[in-house]
């Protein structure tokens, strides 16, 4: 919106809902859900214009989840998302489908590394801090922001952790000895590592491998934790490519 200034154009979000289907048969769904079944060549971030109960929707093999899986977005206006969601639910029946909410999808989501923005990463921050350098392409002519990035600082600042102990607290402090050197943007209990888990920002860059580090966690108090590479798992990115559905 800052770079429209002067220019000939109007930005705006648009006025859509979103449901998310994701787990190992989600393209299984996919393909009994669009009536006309599921579209050709609709590899991971592919985006498609098809129908689902007779109604015109947009999906995208994307999703919040680290997980194979799409999303199927509904214009609001003269659109009926109820029936869009039974229609769903129906197709997916022979699946074993049910739904879920931010809470289940937020574990899965910390442990895939899958950012919020305004949360985990911010203005504040810049890509390579927040680990997301490799999304950078500084070998472009010209985009926005590529000045300050080639003097930009590098240090990672958002990191995976791992509470053996307890589930930390979201905004909780992670301390080294009596030294306060973060903060946790996310956190849940991993029933797949048997662990508290979360997302944490460094106030200052730091080595991985720090040790006796403690962090708060639900029970008011402060538990032994290990900083851990994002993702926690699956760093080939397999499961939400589905060359791996061995891994629930």
């Amino acid at each position: 919106m800052a770079h429209a200034s002067g220019l000939d154009v109007e930005i705006s979000n648009p006025d859509v809902s979103v449901v998310s289907v994701q787990g190992p048969k989600a393209i299984d769904v996919l393909a009994a859900a669009c009536d006309a079944g599921a579209p050709e060549a609709f590899n991971y971030f592919s985006v498609r214009q098809v129908e689902m109960g007779a109604q015109p929707v947009v999906i995208s093999r994307t999703g919040w989840t680290g997980e194979l899986g799409f999303e199927v977005y509904l214009a609001r206006l003269h659109r009926d998302g109820p029936a869009l969601w039974r229609h769903i639910e129906q197709k997916g029946s022979p699946f074993d489908i049910i739904p879920g909410g931010l809470d289940a999808m937020d574990i899965r989501r910390i442990e895939a590394g899958i950012l919020l923005c305004g949360a985990d990463m911010d203005v504040s921050i810049n890509p390579y801090q927040a680990g997301l350098g490799d999304f950078v392409d500084m070998g472009k002519p010209e985009f926005v922001g590529k000045a300050a990035l080639q003097s930009a600082d590098r240090a990672l600042l958002v990191h995976g952790l791992t509470c053996a102990d307890d589930e930390p607290v979201p905004g909780g402090g992670l301390f080294l000895g009596d030294e306060l050197i973060g903060r946790v943007t996310a956190a849940a209990f991993s029933p797949y590592l048997e662990s508290g888990i979360a997302i944490v920002r460094l106030h200052q860059g730091c080595n991985d491998n720090l040790v006796e580090l403690e962090i708060e966690t639900r029970r008011d108090s402060r538990a032994p934790a290990n900083l851990v590479r994002l993702p926690m798992y699956d760093e080939e990115h397999r499961i939400v490519r589905g060359l791996d559905t061995s891994t629930p």
